[in-house]
This record gives C-alpha cells, structure tokens and sequence, in this order.
C-alpha cells in the first residue's frame, strides 16, 4: 500500500463512477482534494466513466474508486465489515486506509481518535447509505447522521477559530440555498411525474410482476400509494439507465422501506457481464447489485427478461444479510 503522500504526489486522475452521484463518491473526491489544497499539491482530474479500461485500471497514477472492483470498489459479494457492523463503502475504505494519516495532516494531537470520531460522525453514515442500511444512528451505537441540521451546523466557527460569524452564516445561507434549490427541483420532478405513473400503472397487464417505464423518473411512492389494484402486483420497475442500457429494480415491500417485495436470487448478486450472465441466464446481463436491489442489462428486452426471472425465482430464505438492508 502507497503511504499517502506518495498517493497525493503520484496521483494526477481519479476515476469513479459516470451517471448519478452519491456522498460516497462525492465525499472521497472532496476528501483528496482537501488532501491536495492542504499539502500544495496540484488537484488531480476526475473521470467518471461507465466502465474503466485496463490501461486505466492498472495506470498508477489513476486513483479508481466506487467502480472497477479496485482496492477502493465495494460492489462485489464480498462486503467488508466494521466491528459495529456497518459495511465498507468507497469512501470508507479510503478512510480507514489514510484516516489517521489525514487528522495527522490536519493537525490532531491524537489522530487514531480523531479518525475513529470522523468515521463515527460522518464517513460511517455515508457507507451505510450506500450499502443500503436503514439508518446507521438507529442500528449503531456511536454512531452519528450527517444529517442537513449537522451540517448546517458544522459552518459555526468553533472555540478555537476566530472567525467572522456573519461571514460563516452567509456561506451557510449559499450551501443551503443549493441545497434547497435542488430540493425544490426534485419536489417538482417528482410532481410533474405523478400522472405519467399513473397512466403507466393503469395500462399495464393485469397481474403483470414488472412495469417497464421508456423515461426514468420517479415511481416508488407512486406504486406504493396506488388506488389501483394493479400496483399491488408489481414487482420490478424497468427503466433506461443513465449510465446506457437499462435497469431494473425491485419494488419495495412498503414506503420509505429498503426491503422488497420480492428479493432476487443471492446467487445474482454482486456479479457482472459474463459470470451474471451464467447465473441468471439472461445474455445481455451486466450487472446486479451485491445488496440484490437493482441489476442491469444492455436491453429493454433483457432487462425486461430479468426482472420478470426473479419474480418467477422463489424468494430466498436468508432475503437480506444481517443488519443489512436493501437501499433505496
């Protein structure tokens, strides 16, 4: 393993996941930035790609993360564990790699304690959003949300700095106005596709287990709330994929759950391309989530395919791992 100064010094690309981002992914870039502005290093350049080639893959001067089943990937069947229980998400890795070495950085006096509390009061909660645990402050102990009430909090000048508090108030007031802004644009996404649901819901097949959607756009409170009886037979939702080629995902077993109303074979999850394709039987498979929530395919057809073969498939007797839950 690269001691981290060598890491910041060798590394001029990050490359992660393309298509939607998470506070894994996010979180990490953000971290080694810090990394950089803090030890005067130049900020690497950050690729997100659907799939990372093998010169990239095997480039030392490539960090890769959260994709490509590196040493900073967490997406195959062999999940990692926190003595609390809290599995290892990217970020969570990376932190427990060079979390002591970072509070180092930072200046801590005692940085082993330091990073066991960062990790505790804001890196746990992420690896727990993205390994779809319910919520790490109600399942762990000692473990904290970074919720947007903390985080808000978090711009207050503490005891030892001496800041301007109406400075550090407006830029709280900028990073909470994106955050609403972005709020207020999902809110109305999600509004202005309630009646395309509904339409779609009521032309589907009776008793039909999948729904296949030609837009991604939001369909689980949706599907959960229906007064239509034929919401309550859906299983799997298909939709096209912003990564290219088309998901499927499982329905949950109630609003607000990450459990599902029909969990999918363990023998598909956490594997991609040819070794899926083997298990599932479904050519164009590429990949299927180690947590069993969603997969993918290259086609609608075969997205179709595989969501309409689980629901088919007899729900497993050990449907989640303990303490783990599907996400959402």
């Amino acid at each position: 393993m690269k001691d981290l100064n060598e890491l910041i010094k060798e590394t001029d690309t990050l490359c992660t996941h393309a298509g939607g981002f998470h506070s894994d992914d996010v979180m990490f870039t953000a971290i080694f930035f810090w990394l950089c502005d803090r030890t005067g290093r130049e900020r690497p350049v950050v690729k997100r790609l659907f799939k990372v080639p093998d010169e990239i893959a095997n480039d030392e001067h490539t960090l890769v993360f959260d994709i490509g089943g590196g040493r900073f990937d967490h997406h195959s069947d062999e999940r990692e564990y926190r003595e609390n229980g809290i599995p290892y998400a990217s970020v969570g890795k990376f932190w427990r790699a060079y979390g002591e070495e970072i509070c180092r950085i930072a200046g801590a006096s005692e940085p082993e304690e330091m990073a066991g509390h960062m990790d505790r009061a804001l890196i746990c909660d992420i690896d727990a959003n993205d390994n779809g645990v319910t919520s790490a402050e109600e399942m762990y102990e000692d473990c904290h949300t970074a919720s947007l009430p903390k985080i808000i909090k978090l711009f207050n000048p503490n005891w030892i700095e001496d800041f301007d508090r109406d400075q550090c108030f407006m830029e709280a007031v900028a990073f909470a106005q994106k955050v609403f802004e972005r709020e207020l644009a999902q809110s109305l996404a999600k509004d202005s596709s309630r009646s395309l649901m509904a339409e779609a819901i009521s032309n589907i097949e009776e008793g039909s287990p999948v729904l296949a959607l030609d837009r991604s756009m939001p369909w689980k409170d949706a599907i959960l709330n229906s007064e239509d009886p034929k919401a309550e037979d859906i299983l799997f939702v298909v939709y096209p994929s912003n990564r290219g080629g088309w998901n499927w995902q499982g329905v949950p077993d109630a609003p607000g759950s990450f459990g599902q109303r029909h969990p999918v074979p363990l023998e598909w999850r956490g594997k991609e391309d040819e070794e899926l394709a083997a298990a599932c039987g479904i050519p164009d498979a590429t990949f299927c989530h180690a947590s069993g929530f969603m997969g993918s395919c290259k086609t609608r057809e075969g997205a179709i395919a595989m969501a309409e073969k689980a629901s088919a498939a007899p729900v497993p007797d050990a449907a989640f791992p303990p303490g783990i839950c599907q996400r959402s």
